[in-house]
């Protein structure tokens, strides 16, 4: 993404519609980290051994059940289990944003200070369904619904189109973020990190990755802020003083 935005920055600057080298680069990039996650899903319960690397194709695509994860759940999602999060008719439609912040907040808070802190019970109950273990043996245990199945499995089709819309809006707000950002490092930076985890979440909104991102920036802020205050000065005196 920054060796892509980069030659697209210059290629603007140079009155250029695009850069046809953003473009070669960044494709040859990703057909190497290509490889290397097609050796990482072939090797990975046998070893990175030469012998592994040879067993590598790169047209099996590792990693693509998070397209089809969602399947076990659709077949049995509301006839056979009702929605998680759906006490009555059309209450996802109610619920679904805001247990969403719900699970964001209390995300955070250690078990030490807060033993009896909820689990999810859809993390719970597809992990049942998935493996066949009991809805109480979900340790070591990380099956995917799927950013579509993790919403309809717990808020049903209102709900799941809220939190396709809360997608969308994050979505845009890391485009947005992008094109403001180009020239202040510690805000690109963070921008990317927000764009990783939209990735990720994919997979499923779980928040367990995005919290680093937010610790960290908030540290580097903390940093900034001491640095200046020492070493930096403010604006205002910079410039009074040149």
């Amino acid at each position: 993404m920054l060796l892509f935005l980069r030659y697209n920055l210059v290629a603007a600057a140079l009155a250029k519609k695009l850069s046809v080298k953003s473009y070669v680069i960044v494709l040859l990039v990703l057909f190497v980290i290509l490889i290397f996650v097609q050796w990482q899903g072939t090797a990975r319960n046998l070893g990175f051994t030469e012998d592994t690397f040879e067993q590598v194709d790169i047209s099996d695509l590792k990693g693509n059940e998070m397209f089809t994860t969602s399947l076990p759940g659709m077949m049995i999602f509301p006839d056979q289990i009702p929605f998680l999060d759906q006490p009555f008719p059309g209450a996802g439609a109610l619920y679904a944003i805001p247990k969403s912040i719900y699970w964001f907040v209390i995300g955070p808070i250690p078990r030490a200070l807060w033993p009896s802190k909820p689990i999810d019970p859809l993390w719970k109950k597809y992990n049942s369904i998935v493996t066949g273990r009991s809805e109480d043996d979900y340790e070591g245990t990380t099956i995917s619904r799927g950013a579509i199945g993790s919403a309809y499995f717990r808020y049903g089709v209102l709900g799941m189109i809220q939190i396709a819309f809360l997608y969308g809006w994050l979505l845009q707000n890391v485009e947005i973020g992008l094109r403001f950002a180009a020239d202040r490092p510690l805000a690109l930076i963070t921008i990317l990190g927000l764009a990783t985890f939209m990735f990720r979440s994919f997979r499923d909104l779980n928040y367990n990755i995005l919290y680093p991102l937010m610790y960290s920036l908030l540290v580097f802020v903390i940093f900034t802020v001491i640095y200046n205050a020492f070493f930096g000065g403010s604006r205002h005196h910079s410039g009074q003083s040149q």
